[in-house]
């Protein structure tokens, strides 16, 4: 039997580049050194902790290999992102600051 896929959704959507600025956070390093312990342009850095763009396959794997976190879990965070908007829920950068609680 196949694993079935969760019939609910969260009403709000986080976008990795807020777990990705999280991870930063906890680690203690900027957006640059990220770009340039991945090789990455920071301006691709920037665009993804903003949220304004996603994250690639590419871009996942040198997170894997700077950041420890599987690459597939990066890749599985974008999915999900994107599967919630299209089912009607609304970007966590959307709402108020009080609402944004994860």
């Amino acid at each position: 039997m196949a694993k079935s896929e969760p019939s609910i959704l969260p009403d709000v959507a986080y976008h990795p580049g807020e777990f990705l600025q999280d991870d930063l956070d906890a680690l203690g390093m900027t957006a640059a050194e990220l770009a340039r312990r991945t090789g990455r342009p920071l301006r691709e850095i920037e665009d993804i902790i903003a949220g304004q763009a996603m994250i690639s396959e590419q871009t996942a794997a040198e997170f894997e290999r700077v950041l420890g976190a599987p690459a597939s879990s990066w890749l599985n965070l974008c999915t999900l992102y994107d599967r919630i908007l299209a089912n009607g829920g609304k970007p966590a950068s959307k709402l108020p600051a009080a609402e944004r609680a994860r």
